[in-house]
């Protein structure tokens, strides 16, 4: 039997075009080139997933505490305003660990917009690139994720098609005083140190107003696909990866940065 190392070294292997389309990352290890000598650091060996039936019990039922808020969206909670189910969360999640993220599918292309159409080349970083540094100091905070490219590779350059958030915000009658700040909220849940969260953040109205900010639902001349935000996410030029919120639902007007915790603590 092969060792780990000797499996995900391995070239010209049957999923390739997989790990190159970023559909199989969790399959490579990450390749450290933060100091002299490039070497692998490989994801723990997989372990079968753990649940404490017990403690998971314990929390009550589900389907109430965590019961559809908004109409469409199955379970879906706005985790900052229920402390109380953000605990009882944080409890589910502590008590079971889980399997290794799957591979993603892909949907139809949403129909034609009334807006003029855009298309931008843009080249998206994640802050965390070179993050394999700060994981080797402060281990431990969930960063450790082995699908995650955590040395230079959190970056990547695609053609976006979609509008302009600047022509969709005129046709609604324009930003009105005192807002100065847009806020974005992704459908996804964050999760950091086992606390759940939303993913929130915000970009001035001056980034919007410039034509900076893309509502896109192509890639590449192909539908978004759902790793990437299908239906639609927020392109953001000139900012850290971050700000281009992904499966984006909804956009409110607001006087200052928001103070979600995705920006105020993690993104700063």
């Amino acid at each position: 039997m092969p060792t780990l190392s000797e499996q995900m070294d391995t070239v010209n292997r049957p999923d390739e075009w997989k790990i190159e389309q970023g559909m199989a990352a969790h399959k490579l290890p990450v390749l450290d080139q933060s100091g002299r000598d490039t070497f692998h650091i490989y994801p723990p060996e997989l372990k079968r997933p753990t649940k404490d039936e017990e403690a998971t019990a314990s929390v009550g039922d589900r389907n109430k505490l965590f019961a559809r808020e908004k109409e469409g969206w199955v379970g879906y909670v706005e985790w900052e305003n229920y402390p109380e189910k953000k605990a009882q969360a944080n409890k589910i999640l502590s008590s079971q660990t889980f399997d290794p993220c799957s591979d993603f599918m892909f949907d139809p292309i949403p129909g034609e917009s009334k807006f003029p159409r855009v298309e931008v080349t843009a080249t998206i970083q994640c802050s965390g690139t070179r993050r394999i540094e700060q994981i080797n100091l402060y281990g431990g905070q969930g960063d450790e994720v082995p699908q995650a490219p955590w040395a230079e590779g959190a970056i990547g350059t695609a053609r976006y098609g979609g509008i302009s958030l600047r022509k969709l915000i005129k046709d609604c009658g324009g930003l009105q005083e005192p807002a100065k700040h847009l806020e974005f909220y992704g459908a996804d849940t964050y999760i950091k140190d086992l606390e759940a969260m939303n993913y929130v953040v915000s970009v001035p109205w001056t980034k919007v107003k410039a034509s900076e900010v893309i509502l896109a639902w192509e890639m590449n001349g192909e539908q978004l696909p759902k790793i990437h935000g299908y239906p639609m996410r927020l392109v953001v030029l000139g900012y850290i990866g971050a700000r281009s919120v992904k499966w984006l639902y909804r956009v409110k007007a607001i006087e200052n940065p928001t103070l979600a915790p995705v920006q105020s603590r993690e993104y700063l």
